[in-house]
């Protein structure tokens, strides 16, 4: 029987990038190598690993692929053709020649003895691959799918992973990401929707746009859909790529014949990207025409903030700045705080949701459609990854793990599934107490709930106590509390900003804690919006002069 081990020494856990040893048989194989700084691969003896298989091309899972070819050129690095394509854009401004070796799709490769390998279209970016392996051992065949960064939904500019191809493969062990946990988001067409009419409303109140976005890969996808959508066919709109966007997009025009049909039907009628005679424009922030970027309305894709532009207190024109929703900014973007933009008073913040991996739904789905003995969870937010382990759809079935970076995971296979003890919940116990009401401002009293200092060490605790405030509601017979992040707190803080001259509740003395507390209003002891109007209003500021 043969030996199947995993050791992480990246899992994408807010520790840098994914770089994962499976050890095969007699073969050690690096799936990815995300790792800044290889440290912690020098630890375990590099020059002995037998293979090295790239998802795809995004840093997170090939920043170090570059340093550790230069440092053990034996090594075989194996990636998608497109793959190798957009590989040098990790490593801008250094003279990277061809280093991966190319496996065409959905074409099984002996790469060493009895030991093949097999790349599949994984959605997600053009080139990103679904990696097989195979090895032979005696009478029986031991299968490893490591899906990389995955979608099933059709992109933009890349077709999602097609199910069909997988079903029934029932691999001994899978090896998936996390990324959204076991949320269900709505379909990727109805993302786009919205987007589009959250764009729409903006830029109908005269304002500009800003989009932070990693350089490669969403920032392509929502130029494309600017370009492309019929709301914005011929529309006066000045669209402009910051200066690593724009190699994104250059690169893209560089595999214009491995993208979707329509893509490449759109490319033979007008350019995918660079156009400066059709509605809406498009152009690099940094080319000759970059200095018109502040003509309204103008909607700037940028991974950092304008080099060329003045300081954002000095930046002319009112401005919304769109802010991607479920995950925390990736680390060629938190350079810049984008969200303390909203303190200036020519800045409000959004946000929109563009959802490039699988939700829950989606990951269940192809986790019983492959059916394998072990399941392997990686790259996610640790609370993430907690919400897909707790699945008892998944407990009954499966041998789950989740490692953390560093501790090594045995996989033995057996002919017999071993239903393994599900962790029990955890279940915080506390105390309630209710305070005095203060009757001088009719105050309906307050509650304190206290509840044991060991929920902290929940790795879900520092979002959820970002700001200290909280709101609560009633679901049924349970109260359900959540945390008012501080994006949340910037938007309502823009919302009272706006209403600072009106006869509206964020002005009214009995205005507190988004409750009414005048006893003379119908509304008395609701909650009440910021911006509501009440007969009985009474201005704060007459008060307090």
């Amino acid at each position: 029987m043969a030996d199947i081990s995993f050791f992480p020494y990246g899992v994408g856990h807010r520790d840098g990038g994914v770089c994962l040893e499976l050890n095969l048989g007699p073969y050690r194989i690096l799936l990815d190598c995300g790792l800044a700084d290889l440290t912690p691969l020098r630890k375990r003896d590099p020059g002995a690993i037998d293979l090295v298989v790239c998802s795809h091309a995004h840093g997170d899972h090939a920043l170090g692929l570059w340093q550790l070819h230069q440092q053990f050129p034996h090594i075989p690095i194996l990636t998608s053709g497109v793959t190798q394509r957009l590989l040098p854009l990790n490593w801008l401004g250094v003279d990277v020649p061809v280093f991966s070796q190319v496996l065409p799709w959905r074409s099984p490769q002996e790469i060493l003895p009895n030991l093949k390998v097999e790349l599949m279209p994984a959605g997600h970016l053009p080139g990103a691959a679904l990696v097989l392996l195979e090895y032979h051992n005696g009478d029986r065949l031991y299968r490893v799918v490591y899906t990389g960064d995955y979608c099933l939904s059709h992109l933009q500019l890349v077709d999602g992973l097609a199910l069909a191809q997988l079903r029934g493969l029932r691999p001994d062990v899978l090896i998936l990401e996390g990324q959204y946990g076991s949320r269900r988001l709505p379909h990727r067409r109805q993302q786009e929707k919205q987007f589009i009419q959250a764009i729409e409303a903006v830029l109908a109140k005269g304002r500009n746009i800003l989009l932070p976005v990693p350089p490669l890969g969403l920032a392509q996808e929502i130029l494309k859909l600017l370009r492309t959508h019929h709301q914005f066919t011929g529309r006066q709109v000045n669209l402009w790529a910051g200066k690593g966007v724009a190699g994104g997009c250059d690169a893209y025009q560089e595999i214009l014949a491995y993208l979707p049909d329509n893509v490449r039907n759109f490319a033979q009628h007008q350019p995918l990207f660079w156009d400066d005679k059709v509605y809406p424009h498009l152009r690099p922030l940094d080319g000759p025409q970059g200095k018109l970027s502040l003509s309204s309305p103008s909607l700037v894709v940028t991974e950092s903030w304008p080099g060329a532009w003045p300081s954002p207190p000095a930046l002319p024109g009112l401005w919304t700045v769109f802010l991607p929703r479920l995950v925390e900014l990736p680390d060629c973007l938190v350079n810049f705080a984008w969200e303390n933009l909203g303190q200036f008073p020519q800045y409000e913040l959004a946000d929109y949701l563009l959802a490039d991996h699988s939700d829950g739904r989606n990951t269940t789905q192809l986790i019983h459609n492959l059916r394998p003995q072990h399941l392997v969870f990686v790259h996610g937010e640790r609370s993430n990854i907690e919400d897909l382990t707790s699945l008892e759809e998944l407990q009954s079935r499966y041998q789950l793990h989740s490692p953390a970076a560093g501790n090594w995971v045995a996989l033995p296979i057996g002919d017999r599934f071993v239903q393994p003890t599900p962790p029990l919940p955890q279940i915080y116990e506390g105390e309630i107490h209710e305070l005095e009401p203060d009757k001088n401002v009719h105050h309906l009293g307050e509650v304190a709930i206290h509840l044991d200092g060991q929920i902290m060490e929940n790795s879900r605790w520092a979002k959820f106590g970002e700001t200290g405030i909280v709101q609560a509601r009633w679901q049924g017979e349970e109260l359900i509390l959540r945390g008012i992040s501080q994006r949340e707190l910037l938007r309502q803080s823009q919302t009272i900003r706006g209403l600072a001259d009106g006869d509206c509740c964020t002005n009214c003395l009995y205005f507190q804690h988004y409750h009414c507390r005048n006893p003379e209003s119908p509304l008395m002891g609701l909650q009440v919006r910021g911006d509501g109007h009440c007969p009985v209003f009474r201005s704060a500021d007459n008060v307090q002069s």
